[in-house]
């Protein structure tokens, strides 16, 4: 049977000595602290600090029971308020402190039955995935080790037979937080805005048990799985690596995402007749065109079909970006071009449809999955695009960029006498318009305001035809001027 020793997993230093009576003290007031019911949202640098100093002292099992559980308890039980209150300083280090607490008792503290053996374990694991997501919502790479202690985790609790038991307060099985964990990574998640990726989030945490995860008898691989190796520092494997670890090792699980794959195609059809997103899980403060571009993204990702239309060709070229729907809107309308400053970029490589581009991470603030940018390249290479992805490392961001095809105007729309700035996009197959989000409704007439143009155009608009972060692309049936 796998030990506490086995699972390898990262602790603090423990060197601060404490006296009985202190231990009396502070269970006295970790314990008002938690009945006095206030949110650990209001004082999370408190929590944190007391997470911090509980484990580093050396202190007893029964001493760590009394004194750290109720506190990681309610740091479980208040995670999505956490998450929504905190800045990602603040949530990364509680999400830290709360992991080690978390080790701390299921080493330290005999289990009073195997439900609590299992609320330790999944405390664990849990903890664990959302360092995890803490990396992903910063757009950095996360650390390997973090995989490779959830998959030991995942493997105790399998070889105790506790991975199906729900504990409180997270009340689902550790299986279903791992299938989770998994799910996220496997949905590539630097292609998703902060709004999408905790859309994402609640939607899996209601429905990844539809997915199936076994361990892998076969040595032939399923082109439609995904696929861990228990015994690796990885996420989920790639391509070459599941190859590899199929034909070598015994220590893999594959992962089905078919049936959540079919949920999320019929959930996004049930959102575009008009379905209420709580009904599918979804009850964060968004809109349905927000679900369902968050569902399509994840369907792409697991189908495997989130490939390149054309191929990329490798380059090292200067450029200059304008990053933002009102900001490219400006730049293009005003005559001094030199009034707005450019982020200054280089070009990794470059397509017909798409670029690689990498800026310094002070120039990258502002930037999100999702905003519209215009590259500069020289007076004969100018285009308009959408950041698909981000990835940020110590001193840069790497840019994935897909451009939008077609001749680009600034222009006004007056909708119920409403002027709103927009960008007009003609090709020769339609005319686009890309707009804040809260603009755009199907069917909506509205006239367009041209530069250089005295009348304005008449217009309809038509289907939406997505999303971009803060930004909607539709549609638009032109009329006449006026």
């Amino acid at each position: 049977m796998m030990g506490f020793a086995e699972l390898r997993l990262t602790l603090p230093q423990q060197n601060i000595s404490v006296r009985p009576e202190e231990v009396s003290r502070l269970s006295r007031e970790f314990g008002q602290l938690v009945s006095s019911g206030v949110s650990f949202a209001m004082r999370p640098d408190l929590i944190t600090t007391h997470l911090h100093n509980l484990n580093r002292m050396e202190l007893t099992g029964d001493e760590r029971y009394l004194l750290c559980y109720k506190l990681v308890y309610q740091v479980m039980a208040e995670k999505d308020q956490l998450r929504r209150s905190l800045s990602p300083a603040m949530l990364i280090d509680l999400n830290a402190e709360a992991g080690f607490a978390a080790k701390l008792l299921l080493k330290d503290c005999p289990s009073h039955s195997v439900e609590e053996k299992a609320q330790f374990t999944h405390w664990v694991l849990f903890s664990l995935s959302e360092q995890i997501r803490d990396h992903y919502e910063r757009y950095k790479t996360e650390p390997k080790v973090l995989w490779g202690e959830i998959h030991r985790i995942y493997e105790y609790a399998m070889l105790h037979r506790i991975s199906d038991f729900k504990t409180h307060p997270l009340n689902v099985s550790i299986e279903h937080s791992y299938k989770l964990a998994i799910m996220t990574a496997a949905s590539e998640p630097y292609h998703f805005n902060l709004t999408e990726a905790r859309v994402l989030f609640q939607w899996l945490n209601r429905w990844s048990d539809k997915c199936t995860i076994s361990n892998q008898i076969s040595r032939n691989r399923n082109q439609a799985y995904f696929y861990v190796n228990l015994s690796l520092n990885e996420g989920v494997l790639s391509h070459s690596q599941s190859e590899q670890y199929l034909a070598n090792d015994y220590s893999v699980l594959a992962i089905n995402p078919l049936p959540l794959i079919s949920l999320a195609k019929e959930h996004m059809a049930f959102l575009k007749s008009a379905g209420k997103k709580e009904d599918i899980g979804i009850d964060i403060p968004v809109d349905s065109v927000d679900c369902y571009v968050t569902l399509k993204k994840a369907a792409l990702s697991w189908s495997h079909n989130a490939s390149r239309k054309d191929n990329r060709q490798q380059c090292h070229q200067d450029v200059s970006l304008i990053i933002g729907l009102k900001q490219v809107h400006g730049f293009l309308k005003s005559s001094s071009k030199e009034m707005i400053r450019p982020v200054k970029g280089v070009a990794l490589n470059n397509s017909r449809g798409g670029a690689c581009i990498e800026i310094g991470e002070s120039e990258a603030q502002n930037a999100n999955v999702g905003d519209i940018i215009f590259e500069n390249a020289n007076e004969n290479s100018q285009k308009l695009g959408v950041i698909k992805w981000l990835k940020r490392s110590a001193e840069t961001m790497i840019l994935g960029i897909e451009f939008i095809i077609g001749k680009t105007q600034p222009v006004a729309i007056n909708i119920k006498n409403k002027i709103t700035n927009a960008l007009l996009v003609s090709s020769a197959q339609n005319d686009t318009l890309l707009a804040r989000t809260g603009v755009y409704k199907n069917g909506t007439p509205f006239y367009v305001k041209i530069p250089h143009r005295q009348q304005a155009l008449a217009a309809i608009s038509g289907p939406l035809i997505n999303r971009h972060g803060r930004t909607d692309q539709f549609k638009i049936i032109r009329g006449n001027e006026h």
